[in-house]
């Protein structure tokens, strides 16, 4: 399967490093991305291809970005034939020419877009069970990206199933017909309110960049995601060519002189400000959003994760709490409330914490082992040798808990059921 690479005339050393990681796929060409610096904008918004108001969302790199995408759809409509398409920090999987193509072997005729993978800093949200449920699922990015390798020697077994949303694009294969459709419904680009794909969430987005604009456009196609991916990125924003700059934090600044309350304003700016490693000016524009509308969970939940980061554990737990006053069963901020326990040394609250989201989710893996290594913060062994039990009859060969489970053995002076490859409490 031949793979385009879009990329800047510029950036020499990412095309080395894309064609030194990626030298295993069978058929490789460049596209000469489109430098966002050097476009005409005026005659982009004469033609029909943007709106002015654009301008205040995306940075001048993400403006290249899109037409450099732009570009190649219509080579696909021209040519008549599917592309696909990479970005220059994109990591195929070793299989991925055999795999993608019987995979699209699968699909329909009138199939638009199958996107290969996606930024493991933000989720992916697909039709798991078609007209039952959707599935929004989050990933570990910090591990991925020490794990590449291991990703593409990973054996991997693939489906294919419809796509709602996902951040980031860096690898697709596009269909002439979807080439068709994605212009249609696309052009010109415009400022887009989504709303987040978890219908309990009343978080809303703002698109700051050409991938989160597909977000409005996925569901109303016969748009697909690859999953498990096939394709990753480490999508390290310190070498992105496209993101964004202080530049638009001066656009954000401006559209809050005209309306201070804009929640989707703030929270955008908030995001951006924990990019450019700002966080505490980011916690105080959480703070202004939240003054607005002190129930939007997912800016709870995000001011939380930053004071965490900041080590201010205290009060990202009591953040959590006014999270979990509006929905109290929500997974994701009770593991968070459990980290800030821990780290404050509360076990046994981060026990009890634990047992709450067990009651919800009885067989999640991490929740089993973190709580049996709370257990045996308080030396409560047999508890522990109990969640370390049931974390394994999920993950029968996950290092680190059958390591933690040996030492409780040893503890209990029951070495005798420890594995002889035990090494030590991790």
């Amino acid at each position: 399967m031949r793979v385009i690479v879009i990329n800047l005339d510029r950036s020499v050393d990412r095309l080395a490093e894309f064609m030194a990681v990626n030298g295993h796929l069978a058929e490789l060409s460049r596209f000469p991305a489109v430098d966002g610096e050097r476009l005409d904008i005026a005659s982009l918004i004469k033609r029909g291809i943007l709106t002015p108001a654009i301008l205040d969302y995306y940075s001048i790199g993400s403006v290249g970005c899109a037409m450099s995408n732009l570009t190649l759809w219509d080579v696909a409509i021209e040519s008549g034939q599917n592309l696909t398409i990479a970005q220059d920090d994109a990591i195929f999987n070793s299989a991925f020419d055999c795999h993608a193509a019987e995979l699209i072997a699968t699909l329909p005729a009138d199939w638009d877009l199958i996107s290969w993978g996606w930024n493991f800093d933000g989720f992916v949200c697909f039709e798991m069970l078609p007209g039952v449920s959707h599935c929004l699922a989050r990933f570990e990015v910090d591990r991925m990206r020490s794990n590449t390798r291991s990703f593409q020697d990973e054996r991997i077994s693939p489906r294919l199933f419809k796509l709602l949303w996902a951040f980031g694009i860096p690898s697709y294969t596009i269909s002439p017909k979807g080439a068709c459709s994605l212009k249609s419904n696309l052009l010109p680009l415009r400022p887009v309110t989504l709303p987040h794909p978890d219908r309990s969430d009343p978080n809303q987005f703002l698109p700051m960049g050409f991938d989160m604009t597909l977000n409005s456009i996925y569901r109303h196609l016969n748009a697909f995601v690859c999953f498990p991916p096939l394709v990753i990125t480490k999508n390290e924003m310190a070498k992105s060519t496209i993101q964004v700059s202080e530049d638009r934090l001066a656009k954000w600044d401006r559209a809050l002189t005209l309306d201070p309350c804009d929640i989707g304003v703030l929270d955008s700016r908030a995001y951006l400000l924990h990019i450019l490693k700002r966080p505490e000016e980011a916690i105080a524009t959480y703070d202004r959003a939240l003054a607005v509308q002190p129930g939007n969970r997912s800016m709870l939940r995000n001011r939380g994760l930053l004071l965490f980061q900041q080590q201010r554990f205290e009060e990202a737990l009591a953040t959590y709490d006014k999270a979990l006053t509006i929905l109290p069963r929500d997974v994701e901020i009770l593991r968070m409330r459990s980290r800030a326990l821990e780290a404050l040394k509360r076990f046994e609250e981060a026990i009890a914490n634990y047992d709450r989201i067990l009651a919800i989710e009885p067989g999640e893996f991490l929740v089993l082992r973190n709580h049996g290594d709370a257990l045996v913060a308080q030396q409560r062994f047999e508890e522990a040798l109990v969640s370390y039990n049931k974390a394994l009859e999920v993950n029968p060969h996950d290092a680190q808990t059958l390591n933690n489970r040996s030492f409780v053995l040893y503890r209990l002076k029951r070495p005798q059921e420890a594995p002889a490859s035990y090494t030590g409490h991790s």
